[in-house]
């Protein structure tokens, strides 16, 4: 999506009067500072549950 884009679907407010008012806020061209860091404990239960996910499966197929 391109500054051209996101402005052709804007309309404003004096032109426009049943459209209502839009606030625009420039989008993201990199990572958020405010994005939230998975915590360690996050990281190694996903981890734990996508290994047992991956065993289960395939003792799943060697069984059939």
């Amino acid at each position: 999506m391109t500054n051209d884009t996101i402005h052709a679907s804007i309309y404003d407010w004096q032109d426009n009067h049943d459209k209502g008012n839009v606030t625009f806020y420039r989008f993201g061209t990199g990572p958020s500072p405010c994005a939230p860091v998975p915590e360690l404990p996050t990281v190694v239960l996903f981890s734990v549950g996508l290994g047992a996910l991956a065993g289960y499966v395939g003792w799943r197929k060697r069984k059939e």
